[in-house]
């Protein structure tokens, strides 16, 4: 079993594939945001089997992430089944956030 990361800073506006193409191996996997500005920042994420989100893909859409230094400024979700090959895509409302995706190959 390999420990799979996938990563990336967001910049405002932009839907980033954090997995850059897709899951290497499937497995479940724990995705935390992790707001690093002074504000809230809204947080969109959509989870796809292989193509760009639809409107029927989004987990998450403009949920707030609380500033940095309030103590609650990671919006943490776990457990994510994924298959191999599926796509993690986040979308930021601001600048400041970070994402992290990591989990176990199965």
């Amino acid at each position: 079993m390999a420990i799979l990361l996938y990563q990336s800073a967001l910049l405002a506006g932009v839907t980033t594939d954090i997995t850059a193409g897709g899951i290497a191996g499937g497995g479940t996997y724990l995705l935390t945001v992790c707001n690093r500005s002074a504000g809230a920042i809204p947080v969109s994420i959509a989870i796809t089997t292989g193509g760009e989100p639809t409107d029927a893909s989004w987990l998450e859409y403009l949920t707030p992430v609380p500033a940095a230094g309030s103590g609650k400024n990671v919006l943490s979700r776990h457990p994510v089944p994924l298959g191999e090959g599926w796509r993690v895509f986040v979308r930021a409302s601001g600048d400041g956030l970070a994402v992290n995706l990591i989990g176990r190959e199965e």
